[in-house]
């Protein structure tokens, strides 16, 4: 008889055991799972800010070069403007410098946008470690 409790006792004990290490490995898992999702999603938002990069530097690329051209023309009406000073050299002068004003607003506008997005992605580690704890929560 104590013997077969010996048994049962030793046979209770392994049990326990491997199921705390099946549970450990498990929840090792679970971890290994979140990293890795984490790592993705740092990679999945590091390609979206890229291209939204690429897209600003485009389109504001087209938009100064259009700014540019239309400069370039006015210059050249203003070289056929017969007087400085006339109603048409004012007229022109006025259009030139406007759409020098934009130009540099735009230029201004995208120095400023794309140092909002370096700085914001500055702050995503803080966040995605915020969300590693509350997966160490769940677990």
């Amino acid at each position: 008889m104590k013997q077969k409790l010996e048994v049962i006792e030793k046979f209770l004990l392994i049990l326990t055991l491997i199921i705390s290490v099946g549970a450990s490995g498990w929840k090792g898992y679970e971890y290994i799972s979140a990293k890795s999702l984490i790592v993705e999603a740092k990679a999945k938002q590091e390609q979206e800010i890229g291209n939204a990069q690429q897209l600003l530097t485009k389109t504001y690329a087209e938009l100064l070069s259009n700014l540019d051209k239309d400069i370039r023309q006015i210059d050249s009406k203003l070289e056929e403007e017969l007087f400085e000073g006339t109603v048409g050299w004012d007229k022109l002068l006025i259009i030139r410098n406007s759409k020098v004003e934009d130009r540099n607003h735009l230029l201004q506008q995208l120095g400023s946008q794309v140092s909002n997005i370096m700085t914001s992605t500055r702050g995503t580690p803080k966040s995605s470690e915020k969300l590693m704890g509350k997966l160490f929560i769940w677990m």
